[in-house]
């Protein structure tokens, strides 16, 4: 069986001036503290500048998973011999 690889581009943070601004919409979300904390350790871990950067990214990756779910695929984990399915149960 062949292995190909998925590529998932992400946008390069950084600060937005007033400019670029133009066209986005500001999202107001209440999380529990132990969200908050979860969104905390994901942006440290993921070295994201800001909780936005963390959060924009996060939805990137989960419509990237949609997208290849609804073409078909499964996404495995791979390590060594190992190998796991992923399955999102929300």
């Amino acid at each position: 069986m062949a292995t190909k690889t998925a590529t998932l581009a992400v946008e390069p943070g950084g600060a937005t001036t007033s400019a670029d601004r133009s066209g986005r919409r500001r999202v107001q979300i209440d999380f529990s503290p132990a969200a908050y904390a979860r969104l905390e350790s994901i942006r440290e871990r993921g070295e994201a500048q800001s909780n936005a950067e963390a959060v924009r990214n996060a939805l990137r990756l989960y419509d990237w998973f949609l997208r290849q779910r609804e073409e078909g695929f499964e996404v495995r984990l791979v390590k060594g011999d190992e190998e796991r399915a992923v399955e999102l149960l929300w």
